[in-house]
């Protein structure tokens, strides 16, 4: 068989889409003709592709992958760390060391303040939980975005008690905080005692709290907070906690 025709059918030679019997007639022509038989080789040479050269054009695209997959897990990470920290920083508020924080200790007639400074920072109050024995005072350091108002002092909060039985005159209404944490409106009847319009009617005493600008009470079936009524300021991590007895005394200094 002619040359031509053998170096025709070579490129099918190589793929094995050639008959058995041409393969033997193809072979017989390589055995004898050593033209034909290199340029064979050389054909074999540029289709055969090394593993090397195939990682080569590969490790780009496994580099770009493994590199996005980075930078998506990295924004990931960003997003939710910043998330977290402003919620904390903005909503939650960071702890408070005790050492940061002056407490002003004050009576006025039957009522008792608290004054907090916090020396450096914006100071928010998350809240005060009582019941008939104790209450508790919860404080935190915050940040604050631009356009806050933050009013004329930013690290100071007030809070007050009174520490004995109320007289309130006959007739007048007063929104007092329950013990389970509801507002109630309270009518009173007299001067000894308050009526409570929820059908729940009976003489009690009333005490009432301030919180800033803000005022609430609760009722208490004895005549007012005794000395050993605890007031607890909690700073985040660490807590102090102080009867109305040092209250007072520390009032006195």
């Amino acid at each position: 068989m002619k040359c031509e025709i053998i170096r025709d059918l070579m490129p099918m030679y190589l793929d094995g889409l050639t008959s058995e019997e041409s393969n033997q007639v193809i072979g017989e022509h390589l055995d004898g003709c050593k033209p034909c038989k290199e340029i064979l080789e050389q054909m074999k040479q540029e289709t055969e592709v090394k593993p090397e050269e195939v990682k080569k054009r590969i490790n780009p695209f496994r580099k770009f992958n493994r590199k996005m997959k980075m930078y998506v897990a990295v924004t990931l990470a960003v997003c939710v760390t910043f998330g977290g920290l402003g919620y904390k920083a903005f909503a939650q508020g960071f702890a408070i060391s005790p050492d940061d924080m002056t407490i002003d200790v004050r009576m006025e007639g039957e009522m008792l303040y608290l004054d907090f400074a916090l020396e450096e920072g914006v100071l928010q109050h998350d809240g005060t939980m009582y019941d008939e024995t104790s209450a508790e005072i919860k404080l935190r350091r915050v940040w604050t975005l631009p356009g806050d108002y933050l009013g004329t002092e930013p690290n100071k909060f007030s809070w007050g008690m009174q520490v004995d039985a109320v007289t309130i005159g006959s007739g007048e209404l007063v929104e007092v905080q329950m013990t389970n944490g509801e507002l109630t409106l309270m009518e009173i009847s007299d001067g000894e005692g308050v009526t409570i319009q929820n059908g729940e009617a009976g003489p009690t005493t009333i005490m009432m709290f301030h919180e800033g600008d803000e005022a609430v009470g609760m009722t208490f079936g004895n005549e007012g907070a005794t000395e050993d009524f605890t007031v607890t300021v909690d700073y985040g991590k660490e807590t102090m906690t102080y009867t109305l007895s040092e209250l007072r005394e520390m009032a006195e200094k």
